[in-house]
């Protein structure tokens, strides 16, 4: 799982960050329910850059969440790529990693330029 996001500050600048499988596991923990299971909000977004901004030393570990909420302007998430529960299956739905647009066309080519087909297990 990787979830690319922009926060906007309230002076106007701006950061970065990459929420990936550690920060969701963090986040699972510390609000104790499941992502996947739970509606998604514009908090849980926030909760969560949070997380990974500490995480990867873009915020200082004494911010807690409610200063961040107060000088976080707006948070743009720029790029997700979901979880699956088995991206082998090949019967994976439209919300599989594999489906997204951001996967290389190329590589799930073969040599001869038809798609490969998964085996079964």
């Amino acid at each position: 799982m990787r979830l690319n996001m922009t926060i906007e500050w309230d002076d106007g600048s701006t950061v970065d960050v990459v929420a990936n499988a550690r920060d969701l596991r963090t986040w699972e923990r510390v609000y104790g329910s499941s992502w996947l299971a739970t509606a998604t909000s514009e908090t849980q977004f926030a909760q969560l850059a949070h997380i990974a901004l500490q995480r990867s030393d873009k915020l200082p570990l004494s911010m807690s969440y409610d200063e961040f909420d107060g000088r976080c302007e707006d948070l743009t998430v720029t790029r997700w790529v979901a979880p699956v529960a088995d991206p082998t299956n090949a019967a994976a739905g439209d919300t599989s990693s594999a489906s997204l647009p951001s996967d290389s066309e190329s590589s799930r080519a073969n040599s001869n330029g038809k798609t490969r087909t998964p085996s079964p297990r």
